[in-house]
């Protein structure tokens, strides 16, 4: 759970922050959770978000910030990680639509 709530953390990060030291510093984050502990634990779902905000992350650049185009992704990866914490606590959390935003 506390790897769900840092990846949806540094995600949000990613997306809203105007600094670009905060910005760097969350890329470096995102790409520790990427290729280490939340691989251990998260599902399909969540690695595919992941997978599709890291691609949108490499073309995205702490010069021209707020970085507006991973906003969508970020909040996907919460999701994700709300249903996988749903699911794997079982923890009775209400569903949320799928095409929220699409």
């Amino acid at each position: 759970m506390k790897l769900c709530f840092a990846a949806a953390s540094t995600v949000s990060t990613l997306a809203t922050t105007t600094d670009p030291t905060k910005w760097e510093e969350a890329e470096g984050k995102f790409w520790e959770l990427y290729w280490g502990e939340l691989a251990v634990v998260e599902n399909e779902d969540v690695a595919q978000k992941m997978f599709d905000f890291g691609t949108k992350l490499k073309t995205e650049s702490p010069a021209a910030l707020p970085a507006k185009d991973l906003v969508v992704p970020s909040i996907r990866i919460a999701h994700a990680c709300r249903e996988l914490i749903k699911d794997s606590w079982n923890v009775p959390l209400i569903t949320l639509p799928k095409n929220l935003f699409e």
